[in-house]
């Protein structure tokens, strides 16, 4: 059976949900935490959302017998968005009752917002969505609405283009961070789509990524990480990087704040 792995930095504490019997994972892919502590979790060999209270009790799941193939999974205010790979869509969910209230893009024949293979999403403050589309070597970029915005990349190996796009994440000022799991980097876009810089390849030393696949802006630990920034500068956020082999599977990055 699979578990998540549950990391307390104040306590120093690694501990792992793993439930068994009718509560057990499958094959957990993703993971998103509420303010209470309630996790919900991709499971692509159980075919669904897996939800698991602050008791580490099974509460309740998302997803019928066939319906999709859940994959990314973020949370953001009242809504769950889930990346259904079967559909080739992102199916929006009230968190609350569980009903299904939208699916993204509305008509899968228009070229412009068709989803592939979504495999990861994260969502921002003013509710837009960026999906990894994953065989389009591509984000989609969508509004609140789910109106097409904007396409960034397309295959290749050079700043700006995707080979294997998987985990991402947004930070407050509309910046975006896209991992690249095929050439072991992450690339940073910034609100426009425009290639900023990229980090974490293999001649980074101790900052090498090892097949990356999930990205989580952080603004609730700097304090913790602080200490490791460079004397006399500030962190403003730390990007956590999920590696599927290597020394470190956790890799932690500071963005600085301006002086």
């Amino acid at each position: 059976p699979g578990n998540v792995s549950n990391i307390d930095l104040n306590r120093n504490r690694l501990r792992y949900l793993r439930p068994t019997g009718q509560d057990a994972m499958q094959m957990p892919i993703n993971v998103a935490v509420d303010k209470d502590g309630t996790r919900y979790v991709t499971d692509t060999k159980r075919l669904q959302v897996l939800i698991y209270g602050p008791d580490d009790r099974l509460v309740g799941t998302i997803g019928k017998a066939g319906e999709m193939k859940p994959c990314g999974i973020a949370l953001a205010g009242d809504k769950l968005y889930v990346t259904d790979m079967t559909n080739h869509c992102v199916r929006i969910y009230n968190k609350q009752t569980r009903e299904q209230l939208q699916q993204v893009p509305s008509d899968p024949k228009d070229e412009k917002s068709r989803l592939m293979q979504p495999t990861n999403i994260a969502v921002d403050q003013a509710g837009r969505m960026y999906v990894s589309d994953t065989s389009a070597f591509a984000v989609k970029i969508f509004d609140a609405d789910g109106k097409h915005l904007r396409t960034i990349g397309d295959l290749g190996l050079s700043p700006g283009r995707f080979a294997l796009p998987k985990g991402i994440d947004v930070d407050r000022e509309g910046r975006f961070y896209v991992v690249d799991a095929a050439t072991g980097v992450v690339q940073l876009f910034d609100s426009e789509g425009r290639v900023l810089m990229y980090f974490g390849d293999p001649k980074s030393g101790n900052a090498a990524l090892y097949l990356p696949a999930g990205l989580k802006v952080d603004y609730e630990n700097v304090g913790y990480f602080q200490k490791y920034a460079a004397p006399g500068r500030k962190l403003e956020y730390v990007i956590l990087v999920a590696n599927q082999a290597g020394p470190n599977k956790v890799a932690v990055y500071g963005f600085l704040a301006r002086k």
